[in-house]
């Protein structure tokens, strides 16, 4: 090479400096990019592969063209739509999001017009609801009761004139949500409301009732309890129940056919008061032995006795729930 012309040794001295300078440029420049676009591309698969395990049964499609299809049908699906219709022009179709607040507000406006003519608003009723208001609500409809031998008593009850762990507001609704439970099932349908004898308390003496009834062996209870109201939230974070749920338990008897009746009609007259729990338990047998076959030489049951766990619910917002975009996780299903 030291032979070579000195144009020759400068040509190859370029050559190599070019090609140390491209395979430099590769490692520091190039090399990076390349393993970078490498890694994006493996991750890139994964995430398919991923994405095709997870909709592999769901049904939705992973092309764009055909996923931006399926949300835009989910969408109609979400907020309705109107379809045109030759004899009336047009007929809108409401979506899920309108049903679920008619639901919702079907739900828990039970109260609401009472509320409006006492309160004038819900706000006001929670913030100005009195003791004095709870107190004689409870009285009037204990008094009421009682002449229909139905006897509500704190012990029992669960709740009374001294109460004051809850709010004021949701002691007015426990009672609200009795007086509309007995009304269907005492005053529409004549059904019985089991009682039970509670031991006198210490120190008391046998009193007469409004009734003319001796208190002296003992307080008769009918079997009612306001048990602890359920609150329901869509965040953890939230600081106010977008629904409250107050639950009334309650134990009586009578003929199964009446009692389907006024099951019935906990959701008719502008009631919606739920059945969450139903306990039935036969009549007792010796009712049935002192009582006479009939025609067909049989004994019959003539009443059972149920259990029920009767709601109202109650939107203390007075609208719906409020649907974050932030990255608030949701609670699980029924939390």
């Amino acid at each position: 090479m030291n032979n070579w012309p000195s144009e020759h040794r400068l040509a190859l001295f370029v050559i190599v400096a070019v090609l140390a300078a491209a395979g430099a440029a590769f490692f520091v420049f190039i090399g990076p990019e390349l393993k970078e676009v490498s890694d994006l591309r493996e991750k890139h698969e994964n995430l398919v592969d991923k994405l095709k395990t997870k909709v592999k049964d769901s049904g939705y499609p992973l092309d764009p063209t055909r996923l931006k299809a399926h949300v835009a049908s989910r969408k109609i699906v979400l907020d309705g739509v109107t379809r045109k219709r030759e004899d009336d022009g047009g007929k809108y179709s409401p979506g899920l999001i309108t049903r679920a607040t008619n639901v919702l507000e079907q739900a828990t406006s039970m109260f609401d017009k009472q509320i409006r003519d006492e309160y004038t608003d819900i706000a006001t009723f929670m913030v100005e609801a009195s003791n004095f208001a709870y107190q004689d609500e409870l009285d009037r409809l204990t008094l009421k009761l009682a002449h229909k031998n139905v006897y509500l008593a704190e012990e029992v009850l669960g709740i009374g004139k001294d109460t004051t762990d809850v709010d004021t507001y949701e002691l007015l609704i426990k009672v609200w949500t009795i007086k509309r439970i007995l009304q269907v099932i005492v005053e529409d349908h004549g059904l019985i409301v089991e009682n039970r004898r509670l031991a006198m308390r210490p120190g008391e003496k046998a009193v007469r009732t409004p009734l003319g009834l001796m208190r002296g062996r003992g307080r008769t209870a009918s079997q009612i309890t306001a048990l602890p109201t359920r609150s329901y939230v869509l965040y953890e974070t939230d600081d106010e129940p977008y629904v409250q749920e107050f639950p009334i338990r309650i134990r009586f008897q009578g003929p199964l056919p009446t009692i389907c009746e006024a099951m019935q009609s906990l959701q008719e007259k502008g009631n919606f008061l739920t059945v969450n729990r139903f306990v039935l338990e036969q009549e007792e047998p010796k009712l049935m032995t002192a009582r006479k076959p009939g025609s067909d030489g049989k004994v019959h049951t003539r009443n059972v006795v149920v259990t029920l766990e009767i709601s109202s619910f109650f939107r203390p917002s007075g609208g719906g729930p409020i649907i974050r975009t932030d990255k608030a996780k949701p609670l699980p299903p029924g939390a």
